[in-house]
């Protein structure tokens, strides 16, 4: 575990205000290493990442367009011309959520993303976007919110849990093993993951410094599962029944192998995680070379990079 605990009270107020220096949001998301334990990070520099869902209606351009009134400090040259120019549709892009990193505020560094409610929610009900979708598997700290989005974010994280859980190869399995799973859904296929910009014990430093509260958000004792202690005993047939509740996207993809062996299914399931995380990470990298510009991007990747070959 980490030798250092992070007070997640005196984080929430720094993110708070925060948020109440920018445009209004209907919800606001802490997470990452400056927010949660995360082992090997205790010594890093951490940068306090945030999600802004906007408020309801309102169109990701004209928040920012609103945001550079208030904040012109936020972005580089190049990125307040293309939140300035570029279309919706190409602002939000494949993943629904724009970037912005390396700001500086009272001593602290912010990175935030912004996303319309409506994407956010579609994201979360069909998963048709895992960007933000396999983030919110992982632990969140959840600083505004709606009830439509806390019964999403318990169902998502319960979505996540089948997943991984049909993954499994036993039908005894630890705790540890099953939440490494889960937490691992998000990085398959992601290219910061393939080319050395993420630590390659990411996951299973998320997971070791974030046990506890991992353990306590996900339940399970479901249909097709039962804990022991810290052994999790699954039963294989009332899994693959459950997969018809899988959000729309993912159960259309492996739906015309349902009456395939089981490994199909497994490869099937893997693939989409693989081949969607690929598409969302290389198109979200090259826009934030726009939105953020290329000498923040580049100097972001550059301690990504290093933290990678540690």
């Amino acid at each position: 575990m980490s030798n250092i605990t992070i007070d997640t009270s005196v984080v929430a107020s720094k993110i708070n205000n925060f948020s109440l220096n920018r445009p209004e949001t209907e919800v606001v998301i802490a997470y990452g290493s400056g927010v949660f334990n995360q082992t090997g990070t205790e010594n890093d520099k951490k940068n306090l990442d945030t999600i802004f869902g906007l408020a309801n209606g309102t169109n990701i351009k004209d928040w920012h367009a609103e945001n550079r009134k208030m904040n012109k400090g936020d972005y580089s040259i190049v990125g307040g011309i293309v939140f300035k120019y570029l279309p919706t549709e190409m602002l939000k892009g494949r993943t629904g959520i724009t970037y912005i990193s390396d700001i500086k505020e009272n001593g602290d560094i912010f990175k935030y993303g912004t996303i319309e409610m409506g994407d956010l929610i579609e994201s979360l009900i069909t998963w048709n976007r895992l960007y933000l979708v396999g983030r919110l598997h992982k632990p969140v700290l959840v600083l505004k919110s709606t009830p439509e989005f806390d019964k999403l974010l318990v169902e998502n994280r319960k979505r996540a849990l089948l997943v991984a859980s049909f993954l499994q190869n036993n039908d005894e399995v630890s705790k540890k093993q099953l939440l490494t799973t889960v937490c691992g859904l998000s990085y398959s296929g992601d290219i910061r993951t393939t080319t050395g910009f993420e630590h390659p014990n990411k996951v299973s430093n998320i997971v070791t410094g974030s046990y506890d509260i991992l353990t306590d958000i996900y339940d399970f004792d479901t249909y097709y599962s039962e804990s022991y202690g810290d052994l999790i005993i699954l039963n294989r047939s009332r899994m693959k029944e459950a997969l018809v509740d899988l959000p729309e996207n993912i159960y259309q993809y492996i739906m015309p192998y349902l009456t395939s062996d089981e490994e199909e299914i497994k490869q099937k399931i893997a693939q989409f995680f693989e081949t969607t995380n690929k598409k969302e990470s290389l198109q979200q990298t090259l826009k934030g070379l726009g939105t953020d510009g290329p000498v923040k991007s580049l100097a972001y990747a550059g301690r990504k990079f290093m933290k990678g070959l540690r």
